[in-house]
């Protein structure tokens, strides 16, 4: 009805025909066609919006138009059933890394719904046993001779090695004996292979070995090879994402 009409024309407040074209449209696509209807998709508009704009200041991250927002990542990470309050708190998570982007977080809003991660407790309980693994990593890096934060090849190194049925002590047994080398990551990965190899799973049996030998050149090259390939790769998926953007392309 042209009253209707009327109505959401003064919703916009602004705009031009062009964007009051693109309001009705959007209005028909959702079947919201009375008052009602119309001010309660305004609403939840405004709730999404809302909750963009508050991701944004958890991450510490200012954008001139939050319409391309609101598109590319609010609406898709509420339709996987993630709550405001939800992704407010995996924004805070991802500023509190050091990782404040949007593409970051995408990326993180991905893995979590992957893994069956959507509400509250389930994202806080998955973020404490990362906290859990950091801490068993950190202790790695130091045993290890190494200064600096864990990353994301070191859980991906200590997912693998524990898929090997390696026990915690064992990795740090590799990284006390890595320690002082020029590569320790790519000696421990020598020293666990070997391990493996050899069917040698506790501490016990590793004091009736033989001291491991310097990891070789063609092992510290896969090493790096892998390193590297996974690196590429996850930049192209971020540089991919990136040019979704408009105010990017």
């Amino acid at each position: 009805e042209e009253e209707n009409i009327v109505f959401a024309a003064e919703q916009l407040k602004k705009g031009s025909m062009e964007k009051l074209d693109e309001f009705l449209l959007d209005l028909y696509s959702m079947k919201s066609f009375t008052k009602e209807e119309i001010s309660a998709y305004m609403d939840n508009k405004k709730q999404v919006y809302d909750i963009a704009i508050r991701i944004n200041h958890a991450l510490s991250v200012y954008m001139d138009i939050m319409d391309t927002v609101v598109d590319n990542y609010t609406k898709r990470w509420l339709s996987y059933g993630f709550t405001g309050d939800t992704l407010v708190f995996i924004a805070t998570r991802c500023f509190k890394d050091g990782k404040n982007t949007l593409q970051y977080m995408d990326e993180l809003v991905e893995s979590l719904y992957a893994k069956g991660n959507v509400d509250l407790t389930s994202v806080s309980d998955y973020f404490e046993n990362i906290e859990k693994i950091d801490a068993f990593i950190k202790k790695m890096l130091i045993t290890a001779g190494i200064n600096r934060r864990p990353n994301d090849w070191d859980r991906q190194n200590v997912a693998t090695w524990k898929s090997w049925n390696f026990s915690e002590d064992m990795i740090l047994k590799a990284a006390e004996l890595a320690s002082g080398k020029s590569t320790p990551i790519p000696y421990m990965v020598g020293i666990l292979s070997n391990w493996k190899r050899d069917n040698v799973f506790s501490l016990n049996d590793t004091d009736s070995k033989p001291a491991e030998k310097e990891i070789s050149q063609e092992e510290y090259n896969l090493e790096y090879a892998r390193r590297r390939n996974f690196a590429i790769s996850k930049s192209q998926r971020n540089l991919e994402k990136a040019m979704q953007l408009e105010e990017f392309s």
